[in-house]
């Protein structure tokens, strides 16, 4: 591409015209002096022949420097709308185009580089040197570089991006093409630059990808907790069972009771961060609940850590989730623990908030925050505190300040979704040196709903209900599949083993008739329990109760239908024995069923 330059093309047709006047002038002059005094030789005749001659003249050149004068006209207005349409081109582009010269001087721009630099004219800029525009525009230093490459190579470069930092501390991107300018001698005269600032489209993309990362976290989380739920099932079975052996439950049954119960709570936090369970907020006793909990937060801080427990008394119940506020408690503890700088200390605080009371800090809720106020988990350390930037990112996922391989940056933003699920937040204030304060907002629960017991005694053995009918269990996993019929054999029930639903139909074909229920694991490599329930009604044709046992919420996720979802009860991992046995028993007598 050629460097423009207007001066040149408009100079030289003009010199050309002139000459070619000025060479016809003389011929004519010359050549009609000696053809008039061979045809006129009177004298008087001559002087009138020289007369008109003359006025000849002036005609004939008053008409062709009118043509020529005319057509120079059209052809300036011609090149001045060309101008016009290319000025008016340039500055409707969004993106900044400027040109220089190898001496780094601004030949021309649009109107988008010029109201960046801080003007609205763009010809004031033209012949301004590249050190000036570098003070002007951040990106124009940044630039220098591809700018000389050009110049000395002779080749285009395209879309290349490149980073500046801004004055705010913050960063922004541009995408810059850049494309050599072919001056009269054929060489590298200047650089044309198209720069385009694509920060905005920067950020999308790195938040998709971090939702891409969230949702593959999900699946994942899933996956895990659907494994966890199997074992949980084996444990808690067990437990039932050892508890019926003795008339006084042992110490470790108990111990093993309790680490069960907080594996559950822990799945089901799980299967809410990966979206596939829902939160039950719920009116809860907080200071009833942390109480509770203190010792086992105790032992896991260090002990050269100093823990301090502030509960309120008479506080009003929270509307939460008991799971989730232990597991968003446990994230933002172990993150103070690790905040700490040889020893120090945490404080656990439990009080009444309004949010006109509120300290300015980043906050993250399901909601604007109401005018009433709310309860306020507040844990804080002593530790080395974040910076402003640091704070600004702490609910960002896979965000973090710790080294490579000891944190996934989920835990922030896991407490962060955890507390809008219950319809309330999460607010950290920090400064250098000056330690961390972490508060969790819970809404406060209506006085008129329920409020249901945290830890629910089960019945007693002797209590729970029996039965003496066939029962079919379908399990691919041995151990649960193993457990599942030892309990119902325990409580009465007949029982047949199956490993799958292929192995299970290939019972049922085979004598099967006497079997009163099937009990089936939804999930299994061959025949899952969806499909051994669509062959069974359309290829077997029997009506035989069944129930199927899954860790999921809805069977939609399964891929059931309407009239598959009503007509199959769930019974949900991990399941107890009471859950076990009364799901079955009232399926076997006509009733819902399920858990």
């Amino acid at each position: 591409m050629p460097l423009p330059d207007s001066s040149s093309s408009a100079t030289l047709p003009a010199l050309r015209v002139t000459a070619i006047y000025a060479v016809v002038s003389g011929l004519w002059i010359a050549l009609s002096d000696g053809w008039v005094a061979r045809i006129f030789s009177d004298p008087a005749q001559l002087t009138w022949a020289q007369t008109m001659k003359g006025w000849f003249f002036v005609a004939a050149s008053s008409v062709i420097i009118f043509v020529l004068v005319r057509r120079a006209v059209g052809a300036s207005r011609s090149r001045a709308r060309v101008g016009e349409h290319l000025r008016i081109v340039l500055d409707t582009i969004p993106a900044q185009v400027y040109w220089k010269d190898r001496d780094q001087i601004l030949r021309g721009c649009n109107a988008a580089f010029a109201r960046q630099v801080g003007t609205a004219a763009p010809e004031t800029l033209v012949g301004t040197s590249a050190r000036r525009l570098q003070g002007m525009v951040p990106f124009a230093k940044e630039v220098e570089p591809l700018e000389r490459t050009v110049l000395d190579q002779g080749a285009p470069v395209h879309r290349e991006e490149v980073s500046v930092h801004t004055g705010d501390g913050g960063e922004a991107w541009y995408q810059v093409t850049l494309v050599p300018l072919e001056g009269e001698d054929g060489g590298v005269a200047g650089v044309l630059v198209f720069s385009e600032e694509v920060t905005t489209q920067k950020r999308r993309d790195a938040q998709l990808r971090h939702a891409q990362k969230i949702q593959a976290l999900g699946e994942v989380t899933s996956g895990v907790a659907h494994d966890l739920k199997n074992v949980l099932s084996v444990i808690q079975a067990n437990v039932n069972l050892l508890e019926g052996e003795e008339e006084e439950s042992s110490a470790a049954v108990a111990d093993i009771r309790v680490a069960l119960g907080s594996a559950v709570k822990t799945v089901g936090s799980l299967l809410a961060f990966g979206r596939r369970s829902e939160l039950e907020a719920v009116p809860l006793d907080l200071t009833r609940l942390i109480g509770g909990l203190a010792p086992v937060f105790s032992r896991i801080l260090s002990r050269a850590c100093a823990f301090h427990l502030e509960l309120e008394d008479d506080l009003p119940l929270a509307l939460a989730d008991s799971s989730a506020v232990e597991q968003a408690l446990l994230n933002v503890l172990t993150n103070a623990r690790d905040a700490l700088v040889d020893g120090g200390e945490i404080r656990v605080a439990l009080e009444l908030t309004a949010p006109d009371t509120m300290d300015d800090g980043p906050i993250v809720t399901a909601g604007p925050l109401a005018e009433v106020s709310y309860l306020c988990l507040s844990v804080t350390d002593s530790g080395r505190g974040m910076s402003r930037e640091v704070l600004n990112s702490i609910f960002t996922p896979f965000f973090t300040t710790k080294p490579r391989g000891e944190g996934t940056g989920l835990g922030m933003s896991m407490v962060a979704d955890l507390m809008q699920a219950q319809g309330g937040g999460v607010q950290v204030l920090s400064a250098l040196g000056k330690g961390t304060t972490v508060r969790l907002l819970f809404p406060l629960a209506c006085s008129s709903e329920p409020i249901p017991e945290l830890e629910p005694r089960g019945p007693a053995l002797g209590s729970l209900p029996t039965g003496s009918e066939t029962i079919l269990v379908v399990d691919d996993q041995p151990d649960l599949l193993r457990v599942t019929g030892r309990v119902l054999e325990r409580h009465g029930y007949r029982v047949l083993l199956a490993s799958d639903g292929t192995e299970a139909l290939q019972l049922l074909e085979n004598g099967g008739r006497a079997v009163d229920l099937i009990l089936s694991d939804l999930v299994m490599p061959k025949t899952g329990g969806l499909r051994l329930f669509r062959s069974l009604r359309s290829e077997l044709k029997r009506e035989t109760p069944f129930v199927l046992v899954t860790g999921l919420d809805d069977l939609r996720q399964a891929g059931a239908t309407a009239d598959e979802v009503a007509a199959l009860p769930l019974i949900g991992k991990p399941w107890t024995s009471e859950e076990l046995l009364e799901g079955v028993r009232d399926v076997l007598q006509g009733g819902p069923g399920g858990t």
